[in-house]
C-alpha cells in the first residue's frame, strides 16, 4: 500500500511540474513556432496546432514570437491556453549592433571614447565619470555601477558567467505584474546583417510602480544588466547606459 500511495505521489510530482496548453491569435488562429521559456530558461516552440508542452517550470513562463506582444505570466495552472496580438516589430524586438572600437576615426581625426565597455557577450558604454566597482569570484564577474541621490547610492548591476542567472526570471516581474512590458533582444552579426545565435532567448523586461521605482532587467541565463526599485532619474541615467547595448 505504501509503494502505490509513493508511486502516485511521485506521478503527481511529475505532472505537476509540465504544463501544455494552445497558443493562438485574436482571430483564434492556431500560432506555430512561438517560444515558449520558463523561468528557468528552458524553452519549447508551439506546433502546426499552436499546442505546446513544457517542463523543467520555475515560477513564470513566457510566451514570445515574431510580430507579437510577448507576454509574462505567474504559472497557476497546469493547461494554459494563450492568446497573443498583433504588433509592430519596434515595439516587440531591439536589434542591438555589434560592439565598436573603443577609438574610431571620425572623420580625420581619431576619436577617443572616454570611457569603458562592461560586459561579456553583451556590453553597455560607461562613461568615466561613473563610479564601477567590480567584483570577480571563481564562476562569476559583477560589475556595481552606482549613482548618487536622495535615497543614497542606486545601483545598475552587470554580472556574468555559466551559472549567473540560471535561477530564473528576477522576482520583481512577478511581484510587479500589473506594469510589467518586456521585449526580445537580437544581436546583430558582425559580418552579416541578420541576428547572431549567441544572443537567443535574451529579454529586456521593464516594470514601473505608482510611488516612483523603477525596475529593468536585461538578459538571459548567463549574463544580466539590471537595476531595481530606483529612483526615475537614476533610471533615466542607467537607461542612457544601457542605450549604448552592443553584442561583442
Amino acid at each position: 500500500m505504501n509503494a502505490v500511495l509513493n508511486l502516485l505521489f511521485l506521478i503527481m510530482q511529475l505532472s505537476s511540474n509540465e504544463i501544455t496548453g494552445q497558443i493562438t491569435d485574436t482571430a483564434a488562429q492556431p500560432l506555430a513556432n512561438i517560444n515558449v521559456c520558463t523561468a528557468s530558461w528552458h524553452c519549447v516552440t508551439s506546433d502546426s496546432h499552436g499546442l505546446y508542452h513544457i517542463s523543467n517550470l520555475h515560477n513564470m513562463i513566457r510566451f514570445s514570437g515574431p510580430g507579437l506582444n510577448s507576454i509574462i505570466l505567474p504559472i497557476n495552472s497546469s493547461n494554459m491556453n494563450i492568446v497573443m496580438q498583433h504588433a509592430s516589430v519596434s515595439d516587440i524586438e531591439w536589434a542591438i549592433p555589434a560592439c565598436s572600437p573603443l577609438v574610431e576615426k571620425i572623420g580625420p581625426p581619431l576619436v577617443e571614447k572616454k570611457g569603458q565597455y562592461i560586459g561579456d557577450r553583451l556590453k553597455v558604454f560607461v562613461p568615466e565619470d561613473m563610479a564601477i566597482e567590480i567584483n570577480i569570484g571563481t564562476d562569476y564577474s559583477m560589475a556595481i555601477i552606482s549613482h548618487s541621490s536622495k535615497s543614497g547610492k542606486e545601483l545598475l548591476v552587470i554580472g556574468h558567467g555559466p551559472t549567473w542567472s540560471i535561477s530564473g526570471f528576477p522576482a520583481w516581474i512577478k511581484k510587479e505584474q500589473t506594469n510589467v512590458t518586456d521585449r526580445d533582444v537580437n544581436c546583430m552579426s558582425k559580418t552579416k546583417d541578420e541576428p547572431n545565435s549567441m544572443c537567443r532567448n535574451v529579454i529586456d523586461v521593464r516594470s514601473y510602480s505608482e510611488d516612483g521605482k523603477y525596475w529593468r532587467f536585461i538578459g538571459d541565463a548567463f549574463e544580466t544588466i539590471e537595476y531595481q526599485a530606483v529612483s526615475e532619474d537614476a533610471a533615466k541615467i542607467f537607461d542612457r547606459i544601457i542605450d549604448t547595448l552592443c553584442s561583442n
